[in-house]
């Protein structure tokens, strides 16, 4: 009976043991991580909430608290109203084009077609540009006197279609997220296509014995297997429609007249040309409280989504 308890005394005592040395070492593991996201994340977050209730032209320690005044200004903003529009348009316009035409093209380069692998390179090409090579490049581009776009109108004989592009407001901003889809295209296609050809083969070959065509594979094997994929790309795609700036910034600076200002831009503004910061760490703070909300949303769909399943 002694012997038994002490065997059990043993057991329970090496347990605990191991127990405690995996604990310390996921903890040494997870240590340095953990700094350099509070050093480079959260304290940063923490300091915007800080100065966002000051008074600040960005020299010295901020000394003027203004309370929640710069938040009660936003409100009343026209102009961050503005922005948050124009980065409503970008967001749908994202949504409405990348993610479709990303998930087609990803299917067509994954199939048996010629020259997939020049098509893949081709469209993965942008990628590899800078943002403000892209906005200087499309800035020649649209140029109303020497541009390719103009003059490519006035060869095909639709010159009362040409325009100032980028210099007419009404247009400036569809001229910029069109940019933005032919350089962010490259990106989608390679995430869909890496998803599709994670999908098993033997499940296509099984449904091709069954009589299933080519659009029936697609419609009841491809996109089904890839709703996480495409629920991904889509939550990537706001986000990147809420920080989106370098093309803006290098092609318009948010003009003319504001029809092209985003969040960001006017925030740089704020910060950098009008040196309000305590009110430009107001409109980034507020920019990620609804980057986070949909990145908690994102999450919260997710594990619906596999409760579900």
């Amino acid at each position: 009976m002694n012997t038994y308890l002490q065997t059990t005394k043993f057991a329970r005592f090496m347990r605990r043991t191991i127990l405690t040395e995996t604990t310390i070492t996921g903890v040494l593991f997870l240590l340095p991580a953990t700094i350099i996201f509070t050093v480079f994340v959260i304290w940063p977050v923490i300091q915007s909430a800080r100065y966002s209730l000051y008074s600040w032209n960005g020299l010295g320690p901020p000394t003027q608290f203004i309370g929640l005044d710069n938040y009660a200004y936003l409100i009343t903003d026209p102009l961050f109203w503005q922005a948050l529009r124009n980065n409503g348009f970008v967001m749908i316009w994202s949504l409405a084009t990348q993610i479709p035409l990303g998930l087609s093209l990803a299917i067509l380069l994954t199939g048996q077609i010629k020259g997939s692998s020049f098509f893949r390179t081709l469209y993965l090409s942008p990628l590899v540009l800078s943002g403000v090579i892209v906005g200087l490049l499309w800035q020649w581009i649209y140029n109303p006197t020497f541009g390719l776009a103009n003059e490519l109108l006035r060869i095909l004989g639709l010159e009362q279609y040409t325009s100032t592009w980028l210099g007419n407001g009404s247009i400036a901003l569809a001229c910029i997220v069109l940019v933005s889809t032919w350089r962010d295209l490259g990106f989608y296609i390679a995430l869909f296509a890496a998803a599709i050809q994670g999908i098993p083969q033997e499940v296509y070959e099984a449904a091709t014995i069954d009589g299933a065509n080519g659009w029936q594979l697609h419609r009841y094997i491809t996109l089904p297997l890839l709703k996480t994929t495409m629920l991904t790309a889509t939550v990537l795609s706001i986000i990147g429609s809420l920080l989106f700036f370098d093309l803006v910034w290098v092609m318009t600076q948010g003009g003319p007249y504001h029809s092209s200002e985003l969040v960001t831009s006017y925030m740089f503004k704020m910060a950098f040309t009008l040196k309000r910061w305590g009110y430009a760490t107001t409109l980034g703070f507020v920019l990620f409280g609804i980057t986070f909300a949909f990145a908690i949303v994102f999450i919260l769909l997710t594990k619906a989504r596999e409760e579900l399943e």
